[in-house]
């Protein structure tokens, strides 16, 4: 039993206890509201994307994403970090780690509206911007103290943007915010190595980390007459010379292409003193059967099989057999009349003669995709 003053220490302890259960819960919902990720989906003229979606994580005034649909989004990562109201943009590449840094205030403003939307059980208020050509509609909330934004670019100071609409028929919506602890996979924003640079240093970094060249003759001559030697065996990335030096020949090996990849041929002639125009050929010799036309460079051209046209015609190497499969022509191109190596016999006022001929065709039909 009680007595009178122990009820009362009893009472005080206990509400005690019920003032430290409340502010931890108060602590513990205060946290989780400043950590968590909003869900978005992508609609297209009224119709929603079931493949493209977009996760922002936001912890301690940083905002990054995860992106089903950006090509760059191994090498590439974007936040906005809200501690300095800036966005950066840090590429991850063979040579180094990048970032280039944007005030706020360097994004076009948005104009509020006197327009309200419930979105997710929040009241959202709408904002209009243009981005170049570009009408973009945003309904962001102020209710859950923190911002973030689906597009680093559009409006990061405003808000939490739950819908965001441009030119009316493309729409990133909010489909879902769990308020939940991150792991360090999903946000991990660190400088510690990267090197900071301007944005058209940036921005050159990142579309040439898009394309691998692989350069296969350079600034080789084809000249008819030289006295020509070449290797007995098979070398790799060696020039070997055929049909009187003619024609540059030599074994490569392809880097494997994903899927979804293209590939260019490239061409870069000029003259060095031959004042005609020549006709050339860039082409791949098959040799995954018995023969093939290198054996005719080599041994000559009966080594490949013939073909007779209605007339009687005779040509050699031109069809495809059980052991054989003819070169493959990637491109054709020319050397106009003295391209370069004539550019100073002519001179005209405000004209400047090209220094070379350049040729460009998409091939990626044309060559193995699988790395050999």
């Amino acid at each position: 039993m009680f007595d009178h003053s122990s009820k009362k220490i009893f009472k005080s302890i206990l509400k005690l206890f019920l003032i430290y259960f409340i502010a931890i819960g108060i602590i513990t919902a205060q946290q989780s509201k400043n950590e968590g990720v909003v869900q978005y989906s992508f609609k297209n003229n009224g119709k929603i994307s079931d493949r493209a979606s977009l996760k922002l994580f936001y912890k301690d005034g940083i905002v990054g994403y995860e992106s089903s649909f950006r090509r760059d989004s191994e090498k590439e990562k974007e936040f906005i970090n809200y501690n300095d109201n800036s966005t950066y943009q840090l590429l991850t590449i063979d040579d180094g780690v990048f970032y280039q840094k944007k005030s706020f205030s360097e994004f076009e403003e948005a104009k509020i509206l006197d327009e309200t939307e419930n979105i997710l059980g929040y009241d959202c208020k709408k904002a209009v911007l243009k981005i170049k050509s570009n009408t973009i509609e945003v309904w962001f909330t102020n209710e859950l103290g923190i911002k973030g934004s689906p597009s680093t670019s559009v409006a990061p100071g405003l808000g939490l943007i739950l819908k965001m609409v441009r030119n009316r028929d493309y729409e990133t919506f909010a489909t879902n915010i769990d308020f939940r602890t991150l792991i360090n996979e999903e946000l991990n924003f660190d400088l510690t190595n990267a090197k900071e640079i301007d944005g058209a240093s940036y921005y050159r970094k990142l579309i040439d980390s898009r394309y691998q060249t692989i350069t296969v003759f350079n600034r080789e001559q084809i000249n008819y007459g030289d006295t020509i030697k070449n290797p007995n065996e098979e070398i790799l990335d060696h020039t070997y010379r055929f049909s009187n030096g003619t024609v540059l020949l030599k074994k490569i090996k392809l880097p494997k292409i994903s899927n979804g990849s293209t590939v260019m041929a490239e061409v870069n002639s000029w003259s060095n003193g031959d004042a005609y125009d020549r006709t050339g050929s860039l082409f791949i010799i098959p040799t995954n059967k018995e023969k093939s036309f290198l054996d005719a460079f080599k041994n000559g051209i009966d080594e490949v099989p013939i073909y007779y046209d209605i007339k009687d015609n005779k040509f050699q190497g031109v069809i495809t057999t059980s052991n054989y499969d003819p070169p493959l022509e990637l491109l054709r191109f020319f050397t106009p009349f003295g391209v370069s190596g004539f550019n100073n016999y002519t001179k005209i006022e405000g004209y400047i003669w090209a220094d070379s001929a350049k040729y460009s065709q998409e091939v990626t039909d044309l060559i193995p995709h699988n790395g050999s």
